[in-house]
């Protein structure tokens, strides 16, 4: 499954903040929660690994996700 966002939902594969997913970076997955921050008129989803390090969403739309 491919990291796409969602227009009608508002979310990134209708995902929901603190669902764990893998995603393929750099040829590896690694395991990351989904989190959001922001207001309703704008919405910044962001992935956050084990070590605390996170990534905006938008930059790694198009990679590969597994669900968990």
């Amino acid at each position: 499954m491919t990291l796409k966002y969602n227009e009608e939902t508002e979310r990134y594969n209708d995902l929901h903040c603190g669902e764990m997913v893998k995603i393929k970076v750099n040829d590896k997955f690694i395991d990351v929660r989904i989190e959001l921050s922001g207001t309703c008129e704008k919405k910044n989803w962001y992935f956050i690994d084990e070590n605390g390090f996170t990534k905006k969403c938008y930059s790694l739309e198009g990679c590969e996700i597994e669900l968990y």
